[in-house]
């Protein structure tokens, strides 16, 4: 079953990150210290756990990470426009 709400804000740490699923797809989203979303991504055949890590943002100003997890790539597409429309992060 796929996600309806993105997780709670999660610290992002190596720690944390580990943590997730990793063969799913789904959605994330990071975001600065002042909970801005500075990133929004989209994972279709998992990954997740490595692009979260890679793309904590310019000089890791990534500090909190929040992710949804699709049933499949077709939903994940489906998300991420919704998402879109709802948010303007500084990076697509």
């Amino acid at each position: 079953m796929s996600q309806t709400k993105f997780s709670k804000k999660i610290p992002l740490t190596l720690e944390n990150i580990e943590k997730i699923p990793n063969n799913k797809p789904g959605i994330y989203r990071i975001l600065n210290k002042k909970e801005d979303i500075i990133l929004f991504w989209k994972i279709k055949n998992g990954g997740m756990k490595e692009d979260i890590w890679n793309h904590k943002g310019t000089n890791n100003e990534g500090v909190f990470f929040q992710y949804k997890i699709a049933l499949n790539n077709k939903e994940a597409d489906k998300m991420q426009q919704e998402e879109l429309k709802k948010w303007k992060p500084v990076f697509e």
